[in-house]
């Protein structure tokens, strides 16, 4: 039971992060440009930051796990995946076409999932 606890405790801190980040919005505290300055802060500042601070304690050879090898082989084929499918149905141009593929790379459930298992379950 005290991990359920733990778990909901962790949901409620971030709905309540949520819940304020909306009002802020709503009264427009942070004035028409204040979405893209904490946009482009969390990616380019916090994040970064954020990263450089955990692995500066990790040891190197957790950092370079031989899994990093079947992730990195992963994505690629997901990329490769796309373009063959753009060049055999969606035609796409290459400015599009590299975006396409980009994005099929782009794993989203490293901005929001990773933080939050790990802000609920603990850093292991």
């Amino acid at each position: 039971m005290p991990g359920l606890i733990s778990a909901m405790q962790g949901f409620c801190v971030i709905g309540i992060v949520i819940a304020v980040g909306y009002v802020a919005a709503r009264m427009r505290i942070g004035g028409p440009s204040a979405q893209m300055v904490l946009n482009r802060f969390s990616f380019f500042v916090s994040s970064p930051c954020l990263m450089f601070a955990i692995l500066s304690k990790e040891p190197i050879f957790d950092i370079f796990h031989p899994s990093i090898i079947v992730a990195f082989f992963s994505a690629v084929l997901v990329g490769v995946v796309f373009l063959v499918l753009n060049r055999m149905f969606f035609h796409l141009n290459a400015p599009d076409a590299t975006i396409g593929a980009l994005n099929s790379l782009y794993l989203n459930s490293n901005n929001i999932g990773l933080p939050i298992a790990t802000y609920i379950l603990g850093n292991p």
